[in-house]
């Protein structure tokens, strides 16, 4: 039994998962490009809707959430945010099986990217069969071509 829901999240709890978002996210981003609060929520609302955002929760409630883009050769993985008490439990493991088998019954690729300075995130990717496609001035694009 999985450990973990994952469900759309209502308007009223896009304040705590931006909330998630700053706490991961922004001293990498500051590193990377700095950190503009007013640009951050900004983007955050635009993906927010465009693209599928699902709330991870956990026996201890909001856990995180998972952003995620579908086009016609691949499923884009924008973000995969854990707050740091649900991480190494088997959570982002889990999530990533559920996203190859869609894109495997999909005939399709996922693909996401990382920073640079994330080499956790990084070794978490290569750990779970990703490859890396292309290095960037800030990151490295991430691929898993399922079988």
């Amino acid at each position: 039994m999985a450990r973990f829901r994952l469900e759309r999240p209502a308007d009223t709890d896009k304040a705590a998962l931006f909330a998630i978002h700053e706490l991961l996210f922004k001293e990498q981003i500051a590193q990377v490009w700095g950190w503009d609060d007013e640009w951050q929520r900004a983007n955050f609302d635009e993906e927010w809707e465009r693209v599928e955002t699902l709330a991870i929760h956990d026996g201890t409630g909001l856990a995180g959430y998972l952003q995620t883009e579908r086009h016609p050769d691949h499923i884009y993985v924008l973000n995969l945010a854990l707050l740091p008490a649900s991480q190494g439990c088997g959570t982002g493991g889990e999530i990533i099986r559920l996203l190859k088998e869609e894109a495997r019954n999909l005939g399709t690729s996922l693909r996401l990217s990382v920073f640079h300075i994330n080499d956790r995130a990084l070794a978490f990717y290569l750990r779970h069969g990703f490859r890396i496609g292309e290095s960037t001035e800030t990151g490295k694009k991430l691929v898993w071509q399922g079988a």
